[in-house]
């Protein structure tokens, strides 16, 4: 995890506080706070459906109070140094996998990153000049996200080096191979994205640059509500379908012409998947009705 400054956009908020992974860092995120005390039963469920959701056993067996995924912020000691040559670089037992491929090792690299106050991010470069060539880390959960709660999955990411290069973030099904259920690309400002079965473009004010930002994906498996975001920026907002489920998250930089270019670098950092509030509002929802039928 990195002491740095992050475009991030809150949501659902009502009192500025900062979030468990930034603190250090001053980003202002938001939180929901109760001014009064429930006075029915309902006010007792919603209460404890918010609890629920800080004591939540994560999606994609993330850490409950931090929401980041195993080794999500790639500072253990056994990461691998850069120029590291493993396929799994980091193995979680019963819980999930990180992994790296390149095209060519000799070109082409992916590595952990130290950086100087000793925070560490992982990286992605590609520079050769044929197109095609790719550099890629993803995380393959030993489950997936399951379709009765809502969840936001996010990375902070940036690129420095020349265009064109393609900068993918993904969710897939099932493992790497496996079809996305969520992506987008950013090779140029104009963002391309799918969600489900729908796809689009939005250009972005500055696509994914030299600063770090966070870039997100929400989505709630039982009313197919999905939006995506790239720091302050809105992506995409739709509906599709409904009970669809995440395995892998997955990172990639790609050459896209013959030309070369050097110094190509995704980095990545922070990468996390949190339950919504939301979806777990819907149990209290439920005990309501319960309630009425009984009247």
């Amino acid at each position: 995890m990195t002491s740095r400054e992050v475009v991030r956009v809150p949501q659902r908020q009502e009192e500025l506080t900062l979030s468990p992974n930034r603190q250090s860092q001053g980003e202002p995120t938001m939180k929901t706070t109760t001014t009064q005390q429930p006075k029915t039963v309902l006010g007792v469920l919603l209460l404890a459906a918010l609890a629920m959701t800080g004591a939540n056993a994560g999606i994609l067996h993330s850490d409950p109070v931090t929401g980041l995924l195993p080794g999500g912020d790639f500072s253990l000691p056994n990461f691998p140094a850069p120029g590291c040559d493993s396929y799994v670089f980091q193995d979680f037992p019963g819980q999930g996998q990180w992994s790296h491929n390149e095209t060519s090792p000799a070109s082409d690299f992916t590595r952990v990153v130290t950086e100087s106050g000793g925070n560490r991010h992982a990286e992605m470069e590609v520079q050769w000049h044929d197109s095609g060539r790719q550099a890629n880390v993803w995380y393959t959960d030993a489950g997936n996200t399951g379709t009765t709660a809502a969840w936001t999955i996010s990375a902070d990411m940036m690129y420095t080096g020349q265009e064109p290069v393609a900068k993918f973030f993904m969710l897939k099904s099932g493992g790497a191979a496996s079809a996305n259920v969520f992506s987008m690309d950013f090779t140029t400002t104009a963002i391309a994205w799918t969600a489900g079965s729908q796809n689009g473009t939005f250009n972005s004010v500055t696509g994914l640059d030299s600063v770090w930002r966070t870039v997100s994906f929400f989505y709630n498996p039982v009313n197919g509500l999905a939006y995506g975001r790239l720091g302050a920026e809105t992506v995409f907002s739709t509906t599709i379908a409904t009970g669809l489920t995440v395995q892998t998250v997955a990172f990639t930089t790609m050459e896209t012409a013959t030309t070369p270019y050097a110094n190509n670098i995704l980095s990545i950092d922070n990468v996390s998947a949190v339950p919504e509030p939301a979806a777990l509002g819907l149990l209290a929802l439920g005990a309501l009705g319960f309630l009425r039928r009984r009247r």
